[in-house]
């Protein structure tokens, strides 16, 4: 990218490592701004947030997507077990201990578009 002249073995190898990284973080934005669509201005000090942080919301709204614990990792590029942690602290903060029931409360609320 903006070189006049050819690229050394060793940026090529650095650019094949460095690319699927890129391409998840796309994925990742891509995935945030359809989320950011479907409930705009939604922070964690909005009333109808209901505390959650930006990144609960994302979870939240990828679980009403209908995405595992596994898929919302993989979406995000973190770990299944830090996905489980951001669901606790969901279900927590609305009052709620399985993912139905979180789902039709963030619906009512407005948190999740319903379906």
């Amino acid at each position: 990218m903006g070189r006049d002249g050819a690229f050394r073995p060793h940026d090529l190898a650095f650019a094949a490592r460095v690319q699927p990284l890129l391409v998840r973080a796309g994925n990742h934005v891509q995935a945030l701004r359809r989320l950011s669509a479907t409930a705009p201005a939604l922070t964690a000090d909005h009333p109808s947030g209901h505390g959650l942080t930006p990144r609960e919301l994302t979870v939240l709204g990828l679980m009403a997507e209908g995405l595992t614990a596994l898929g919302i990792a993989r979406r995000l590029t973190i770990s299944p077990h830090t996905v489980n942690r951001h669901l606790e602290k969901i279900y927590r903060k609305l009052g709620t201990n399985n993912r139905v029931s979180t789902l039709l409360l963030a619906q009512q609320a407005g948190l999740v578009p319903a379906t």
